[in-house]
């Protein structure tokens, strides 16, 4: 009697070593996201509206952890404490061990969430009229080429007079204060220490070489976080040993147009371009003039921004429908080239049962094993391939008129969109889609690490059965030699006949890997174009302001 086995075994899953990494990029793409607290925490939860300010309110009941409450307002959070602002108006500090678990939890989300949306904002009944720059600004402006005001620095390559560097000194802080006090609450971005940066050119062609593209009159660059504007576009001029000065065409919504994207830069990837592009041009349509926006001629502003943009005609060009335009991907949008979303297919996990075979079968090889399954190519990033890695403020004419048509619509869609509940409704989609890729990835995450526990613990299960069938194996042969010596007439004592190891019953496969979510489940596209109108009423038409 012979005793031998050996041992094959089928995954269904990714068995061999190879692993996917759902966020890999590919060479040459720009990650525009950036490291966010987001990325720290488990859950987000909607609570109760889904809008920001209604269920992160700053100012609510906390509890301490002897049961003690206390109602404040936060205004400001770190890893280990928190400030408050009590009843009288006085701040405390409260370290975040002191209060309850769920409002430690809260904080958690409130900072997160901080990044995104200003969660102390409050309408301010004073801004009926216009906002203005505070005199602070600009009230040292000295010719020069490099300059710096609390929140940006700008630098020429010609000098500057003074009254242009207290012009934009105060445009660029006033443009601050505009994104700050919108309704929708978006909270401008993080520097980490640095200043937004503008870069002006008094040449076109160093423009073009800096970065700059030919059909636009200025450009942001995500990856570096920079202004780049040739001085040209503006109205400005050089004139001698004076440097740059104003004339009568100045014009200063260019700039704007792009400070906005540097202020938003945190939002630049989670929203679509009629959301990107629209709310640029809806802040550089606000009439500005020596450090003040004028918020009561915005309508106004609105038409002026139509009129130039279509060459002085503005009923030349048909406005975009709006139902098409919240539809449009970032290519159509900017009429680029398509660009195929990558689909993120996730594998159904079938249980691996281990399975012993003849001991004349031959055993394939583990590449062998991974071709007959099919393989599993690493995952990619899973949202859109390509959304820019610039966003470019167009020239009167220097654009296609499509994209000017889509540009001003999407302005006067946002204008319509932020006038019936003062934005609430618009902040709600703004924070959907941040919700949504926020939890995509949190979900692809949770795929991953419980694909890699789950293979390892299949590991593990084949690696301690493989032992036991070797002891065996061992104990076989033992067994066998004892009966040929006894056949042979030796008198020894035949052992116990070794009992082949019980195979083990499948691991249990994890929810989340018997049915993963589908590719359009998953779908940042398909959720940014059926997302809006479970939000709002989309306009059937836009039309011109009076």
């Amino acid at each position: 009697m012979r005793c031998r086995s050996r041992l094959l075994f089928w995954l269904f899953c990714l068995l061999s070593l190879a692993r996917f990494e759902v966020f890999a990029l590919e060479p040459g793409e720009s990650e525009l996201r950036p490291e966010s607290l987001l990325d720290s925490l488990e859950e987000l939860s909607f609570r109760d509206t889904g809008d920001p300010l209604i269920d992160y309110a700053s100012k609510r009941t906390w509890t301490s952890t002897d049961g003690r409450s206390l109602s404040a307002e936060i205004i400001a959070a770190d890893e280990t404490s928190g400030t408050f602002r009590l009843a009288n108006g006085s701040t405390t500090p409260i370290p975040l061990s002191r209060l309850s678990e769920e409002d430690q939890k809260f904080i958690r989300e409130w900072r997160a969430l901080s990044e995104y949306f200003n969660l102390n904002y409050r309408p301010r009944r004073s801004l009926t009229t216009f906002l203005e720059a505070e005199l602070f600004d600009g009230a040292f402006a000295k010719n020069g080429k490099i300059h710096e005001t609390r929140n940006f620095r700008f630098e020429c390559d010609v000098p500057l007079t003074a009254s242009v560097v207290k012009d934009f000194s105060r445009l660029f802080e006033v443009t601050y204060l505009a994104l700050e006090n919108l309704p929708i609450a978006i909270s401008p971005s993080e520097t980490h220490g640095e200043k937004f940066l503008v870069k002006l050119f008094a040449s076109k062609n160093d423009y073009y070489r800096a970065g700059g593209l030919e059909n636009a009159a200025g450009i942001y660059i995500v990856a570096d976080r920079v202004i780049l504007v040739p001085i040209e576009s503006l109205g400005l001029e050089t004139r001698g040993s004076s440097g740059v000065v104003m004339r009568s065409g100045y014009d200063p919504r260019t700039l704007i147009h792009e400070t906005v994207h540097a202020i938003t830069h945190q939002w630049l990837e989670y929203q679509p371009m009629w959301i990107i592009e629209g709310l640029a041009e809806y802040v550089a349509a606000i009439p500005y003039k020596n450090g003040r926006l004028y918020l009561d001629r915005h309508q106004e502003g609105l038409r002026q921004q139509i009129v130039d943009s279509f060459g002085g005609d503005p009923t030349r060009f048909p406005l975009w429908d709006p139902n098409s335009l919240v539809s449009l991907t970032p290519e159509a949008f900017m009429n680029r080239p398509a660009v195929e979303e990558r689909s993120i297919n996730l594998p159904t996990i079938a249980p691996f049962q281990i399975e012993l075979i003849d001991p004349v079968a031959e055993v394939a090889s583990a590449e062998e094993d991974q071709s007959e399954m099919g393989g599993f190519k690493p995952m990619g990033f899973g949202g859109i391939k390509n959304i820019s890695i610039s966003m470019g403020g167009f020239a009167p004419q220097a654009r296609p008129e499509n994209v000017i048509q889509r540009y001003v619509s999407s302005m006067l869609l946002l204008d319509e969109l932020m006038k019936p509940d003062d934005g609430k409704a618009l902040r709600r989609f703004l924070f959907s889609q941040l919700h949504f890729q926020w939890e995509q990835r949190r979900y692809l995450k949770e795929f991953d690490s419980t694909h890699r526990e789950h293979i390892s613990a299949v590991e593990g299960q084949i690696a301690e059965f493989q032992a036991a069938i070797d002891a065996y194996n061992t104990d076989a042969k033992r067994y066998n030699e004892a009966i040929m010596a006894y056949n042979a007439g030796q008198n020894i004592t035949i052992p116990a006949e070794p009992t082949v190891p019980e195979i083990p019953a499948p691991i249990p496969v994890p929810a989340i890997l018997q049915s993963p979510r589908s590719a359009a489940e998953l779908s940042v596209r398909s959720y940014r174009e059926i997302s809006p109108r479970s939000h709002f009423t989309i306009p059937d038409r836009l039309t011109l302001p009076e």
